[in-house]
């Protein structure tokens, strides 16, 4: 009686909703009324029969499956009419078959999915859960809104996961699922369809298979023979393992050259065509990694093709046959001014291995954070920390960069020092090149700027490594500005993409790799490297302004010719004149300068013996410095044909010097907390230098105003103007061709020219 009264009621409830006539609310208000008395009436004089205990038992509430039904609506009308079936104060009812009728009604139902199963079935009738399951799977695969689909429910899968959905029987496992909105909402259960893997990559063959596909590592029983490792099947598999498999149907060993999206240039057999269904895979020790850009393999001696159907179907290449070198990293302290870390505290993604001095090795569990004590060890000694698996990285926790704990590829190798420490990390020079290239330049630059990047960086830190400049580090190159910036921000997946689609790619004259300076942003005009370091001009250094087209002809050391440049730019077509930095100024009062010069002038004088001269009569002359009293005349004296300052007379009431050295231009007449207002009105603060040395210098009532132009050494490549003409369509080897002269642009590993 009672189901009959709700059903009843229910049925009103949905007649008043869809029907809002003032007759029909009135009529259904009084009728449910009258049918809520008889049911008080009743309500005592109700029992249940054990059947219907057990009925009720093995039935839904509206409540488990509303949001299931939900996913059946087509917009989001048809999803508030769904809710509006079940009344509130009846969610913990149980689901009867009225309430199918209507959901069947909502979204459309085709009657020969359902009529079968309503048939002489009650409005009232509870339906048992196993009848709405078939019922609901129905629905869901007829409905042309949700997507069939049979997966391998692994954590690699390409949806979301509805945030309730119980997975833990399903998991590494064939299902049949359901999917809206790319959110797997529910499922079906497991399934007997088998799944194929084309091009997997065999890693260990026993009782079970280990096998490479799709981004993630899979382990299933094996029911075929002949499959053998580290080499290339299609493989059906079903949850009672590997049931079938199919070959390659021939595999040559060749030193790859070059690629593009459709072929492979080998060094053996010529050009190669891609099938599109090609995978490339690294093999590192027992792990592996896919690589979409074949490019990189250019770095081996030697890699496997596997061929079907006259295409090449997969590549195979294991690190061990790299030609690429390891290059050594020092690291610098959280300021960038020291190499001795007073601290040194690791963790690994993975786990860590601790060696001393080539002795034992200590396991540390990945994530546990290993503390490396100055006071359990002698000077002299070297701590080796290192990852096994293809994507390790060790964490230095006891630095920040960028606000951030900096994590390293490779392996680091803590020496111990006086009172603290040394640390050089290890890796491959195209590893390093990731760092590199995500801290130099943003990803949001275009991407042949970040090739034209990688390739500089690449080039540089090839010449450091045959200079030999940090040797008595067992280093090759540091990890500040002095050099190129490594690992100050997170990897980034554009950086990556650009070294691997350069890999080897360097810059050569006359058959020599050289080093290819690069700098932020230009002021208009690009300098000689003679102008800003000791060493006579390098050929392939262009210098000019860059108006459109480089005029290689310009004078800018007269002072008057120069700061009209510097003022009057607006009306010229400087590539990078919207820019920043392209524009800058800075005021500092007498008492400032007076203060920034006295604090900087001992400390410059002794680090940069000779540079710095002091007046004595007519002459000037090398001699110690403590004070030049208050600051009243700061000039340039001497500045090249492309603007940079060669010589600056700095005079104060009380000692008058000469100064030369970009090293003292930059941050010798700026204080720390001076401000620097941008082309763009921004301003910056607290940098301590300036941001070129391209600027010149005004006295004022009150001190001294200071105006320039760029930002970093000014020499050879800049980065702003590289992702400009990125922008305008240029690709990275005409970037390079842009910036430098008579270059060759060469993989350093095939030696084929680019």
């Amino acid at each position: 009686m009672k189901e009959k009264l709700l059903s009843l009621i229910r049925k009103i409830i949905y007649f008043i909703k869809n029907n809002r006539s003032k007759t029909a609310i009135l009529l259904g208000v009084f009728v449910v009324a009258i049918l809520l008395i008889i049911k008080v009436i009743n309500i005592g004089n109700e029992k249940k029969t054990p059947e219907e205990i057990k009925i009720e038992e093995s039935a839904y509430s509206y409540k488990d499956i509303m949001e299931d039904i939900s996913y059946l609506a087509s917009d989001t009308d048809a999803k508030n009419k769904l809710n509006d079936l079940v009344d509130p104060l009846y969610i913990s009812n149980k689901v009867d078959y009225l309430y199918i009728r209507q959901v069947a009604d909502v979204i459309g139902a085709k009657k020969k999915d359902y009529y079968d199963i309503l048939y002489l079935k009650d409005d009232y009738d509870l339906v048992q859960r196993d009848v709405f399951d078939y019922i609901y799977n129905s629905f869901a695969d007829e409905s042309p809104y949700i997507i069939k689909e049979t997966i391998y429910l692994d954590d690699n899968i390409p949806y979301k996961l509805r945030e309730d959905l119980d997975i833990s029987d399903y998991k590494d496992k064939i299902v049949d699922c359901y999917i809206k909105d790319d959110v797997i909402f529910k499922i079906k259960g497991l399934s007997e369809k088998t799944l194929t893997y084309e091009n997997a990559l065999i890693l260990d063959s026993d009782i079970e298979i280990t096998f490479y596909c799709n981004g993630s590592s899979l382990t299933m029983k094996n029911k075929v023979e002949g499959l053998n490792e580290k080499e290339i099947y299609s493989l059906t598999v079903s949850n009672e393992g590997i049931v079938d498999k199919r070959s390659y149907e021939g595999m040559v060993r060749d030193k790859v050259l070059s690629a593009t999206k459709s072929s492979i240039n080998t060094k053996n057999n010529g050009s190669l065509d891609i099938s599109d269904s090609f995978i490339a895979y690294d093999i590192k020790g027992k792990y592996a990694t896919t690589e979409s850009v074949i490019n990189s393999f250019s770095g081996y001696k030697e890699v496997k093709l596997y061929i079907r159907e006259g295409k090449v179907i997969a590549a195979v290449a294991d690190e061990a046959e790299k030609e690429s070198e390891n290059i050594r990293v020092l690291i610098s302290d959280e300021s960038f001014s020291d190499y001795k870390h007073k601290t040194a505290t690791v963790k690994g993604n993975e786990e860590l291995y601790i060696t001393v001095n080539d002795g034992e090795t200590e396991t540390v569990p990945k994530d546990v954070i290993y503390d490396i004590r100055r006071s359990e060890y002698k000077e002299g000694d070297i701590i080796k920390v290192e990852t096994k698996g293809p994507e390790g990285k060790i964490s230095l926790d006891s630095l920040k960069r960028s606000k951030e704990t900096p994590l390293y590829r490779g392996t680091l190798y803590v020496k111990v020092v006086d009172d603290g420490f040394n640390i050089v990390n290890e890796l491959g020079l195209e590893e390093y090149l990731y760092g590199v290239v995500s801290s130099e330049v943003p990803s949001t630059y275009g991407m042949e700027s970040l090739k034209a990047m990688a390739v500089v960086a690449r080039s540089y830190a090839y010449s450091m490594k045959k200079a030999g400049s940090y040797s008595k580090y067992d280093a090759d190159i540091d990890d500040t500005s002095l050099n190129q910036i490594y690992n100050n921000k997170p990897e980034t997946k554009e950086a990556v993409q650009a070294v691997k689609e350069t890999t080897g790619v360097m810059v050569y004259v006359d058959n020599e790799v050289v080093i290819p300076y690069f700098f932020s942003t230009s002021a208009g005009v690009t300098l000689n490297n003679s102008d800003i370091w000791k060493q006579g001009n390098l050929k392939y250094i262009k210098s000019g302004l860059q108006l459109g087209t480089w005029d290689e002809n310009v004078d800018l050391s007269d002072e008057t010719k120069f700061r009209d440049f510097i003022d009057n730019y607006k009306d010229k077509d400087y590539l990078e004149k919207e820019l920043p930095f392209f524009r800058w100024k800075a005021h500092l009062t007498n008492e400032e300068m007076t203060k920034a010069v006295n604090e900087r002038i001992s400390s410059k004088f002794d680090r940069n013996l000779g540079s710095i001269l002091v007046k004595e009569d007519d002459d000037f002359n090398v001699r110690s410095i403590e004070d030049l009293g208050n600051i009243t005349d700061i000039k340039v004296t001497k500045r090249s044909k492309t603007g940079a300052i060669l010589e600056m007379e700095i005079g104060g009431d009380k000692n008058i010097i000469k100064v030369t050295g970009s090293i003292n231009f930059d941050n010798l007449i700026i204080d720390d907390s001076t401000d620097i207002e941008l082309n763009d009105g921004s301003i910056i603060s607290k940098w301590g230098s300036l941001p070129s040395t391209v600027y010149y210098v005004v006295k004022t009532e009150d001190g001294f105003d200071i105006v320039g132009g760029g930002l970093g050494n000014g020499v050879g490549l800049s980065l702003y103007g590289a992702t400009i003409l990125s922008d305008k369509g240029y690709d990275f080897k005409e970037i390079l061709n842009y910036y430098y002269s008579g270059i060759k642009i060469k993989n350093n590993y095939t030696g084929e020219e680019i």
